[in-house]
């Protein structure tokens, strides 16, 4: 996950924004960089909460220097939501609409530190706090249908999760190899989106290999269209799920929406917002959600096996008779699974099942290849998971049925606009 430089590129181009601002500008303005502060006051108690930020160095500076309590930052958010609410009662068009996007954030702000403080409201009421949504529980006509499909397909026999691992394993990269699947893949989602999406010459996404980490893969967008890709070294990684994280991750998902999201709404409105991002919060289910389908977005399913047959099986050293098509079809299919995962991790927060149930369950139900992981984050993140899959079934709802380049063009939309679509006001 990801962001940026905040200052105009050019004397002219912010002469002219000046002058274009709106009278309610200034007041925006000034709340958006309380917003700001006081996530950066947070993120001094609670570094998870803060997913990137990328606006002066100062302000960081100030927040580490002060140290403000638990208690202090709750406050200054608690009255710096009622001023925003108070002024967007006068504003109109866009000031409305940033307006409303920032008092959602400074809610999310203020429950956050409420469950750090030792709320621990049900698992949906968290996630409408927080996110501003809840996932739908499982459809138990499709999961019905999914399931069956995958008896079909998951060669050998006995029970679907031990075919399933058995599948997965004959394509899984050598830990020598997996570097170069990487790399490979990531320069392929790089051309494609470039190919549709304009971003700067100079984009960057440097990668690193890491231990110790809750997250298979974390982004973190470091501004100046320069992002920094973490990898989990323990991560065992299929052909299939290399080119996931590498659309995920890279292009068209995180690094490549922080790009745009700098140019977009930080450089040329300079909406200082926006170079902070807070992990638990409406952003994060319009980030997460545009990263989730950014392989559908970038791949059809055809060209997604071609591409890892003639291009990813030979860099990991698998046999070229191994049949892509099949493994392409079954990680979709798993993927609708994710429902199925996250009505686990409510029944767990909310106490319905323990960690050796919840794990259980996970690796039966969902096919989870490391369920005592996935418990593990849940036990940390809580109701995080709601971002991937309320967050994907938002933007698949509003991509609809477009193709080619209106479907390049409305996901660079959502990725600008996507508030007004993904979140609606509490």
């Amino acid at each position: 996950m990801k962001r940026l430089c905040w200052l105009c590129i050019a004397a002219t181009t912010a002469g002219a924004a000046c002058r274009a601002r709106s009278p309610a500008a200034p007041s925006l303005d000034a709340n958006a960089e309380a917003f700001v502060r006081l996530g950066l006051a947070l993120a001094e108690r609670d570094p998870d909460s803060l997913d990137f930020y990328a606006g002066p160095p100062e302000w960081r500076a100030t927040a580490a220097r002060d140290q403000r309590t638990l208690e202090g930052i709750r406050e200054q958010t608690r009255a710096l939501a009622e001023r925003i609410e108070r002024g967007n009662l006068s504003l109109r068009g866009a000031d409305r609409r940033r307006g409303e996007h920032l008092l959602r954030q400074t809610r999310a702000l203020g429950a956050r530190i409420d469950i750090l403080k030792g709320a621990r409201p049900r698992f949906d009421e968290e996630s409408r706090l927080l996110f501003g949504t809840a996932g739908a529980p499982p459809d138990p006509a499709r999961i019905d249908a999914v399931r069956n499909e995958l008896d079909r397909r998951l060669p050998g026999r006995g029970s679907r999760p031990a075919r399933y691992a058995a599948h997965q394993g004959a394509f899984l990269v050598p830990p020598s190899r997996r570097a170069a699947v990487v790399e490979r893949a990531l320069a392929e989602c790089r051309r494609r989106t470039r190919d549709h999406l304009a971003l700067p010459a100079d984009e960057q996404l440097a990668i690193a290999w890491m231990g110790n980490t809750p997250w298979p893969a974390f982004t973190r967008y470091q501004g100046n269209s320069h992002s920094r890709l973490e990898l989990n070294a323990a991560l065992a990684l299929t052909v299939d799920g290399a080119l996931d994280i590498a659309c995920h991750e890279g292009y068209p998902g995180h690094h490549a929406i922080a790009v745009l999201r700098d140019a977009g709404r930080v450089r040329r409105p300079r909406q200082i917002e926006f170079s902070l991002q807070l992990l638990f919060s409406p952003d994060a289910v319009r980030s997460e959600g545009l990263a989730t389908v950014a392989a559908d977005v970038a791949f059809d399913e055809d060209e997604r096996a071609r591409f890892e047959r003639t291009d990813l099986l030979p860099l990991a050293g698998l046999s070229p008779a191994l049949d892509v098509e099949g493994h392409v079809r079954i990680g979709r299919l798993v993927a609708e699974l994710r429902s199925v995962q996250l009505d686990i991790a409510r029944r767990y927060v909310d106490g319905g099942l323990e960690f050796a149930r919840a794990s259980a369950d996970l690796e039966a139900e969902a096919l989870v290849t490391a369920p005592d992981a996935f418990v593990k984050f849940v036990n940390e993140f809580r109701t995080y998971p709601v971002t991937y899959v309320a967050g994907a079934d938002l933007v698949k709802q509003a991509l609809g049925r477009t193709t080619g380049d209106e479907r390049w063009e409305r996901f660079r939309k959502l990725a600008l606009d996507a508030d007004d679509i993904l979140a609606s006001p509490r």
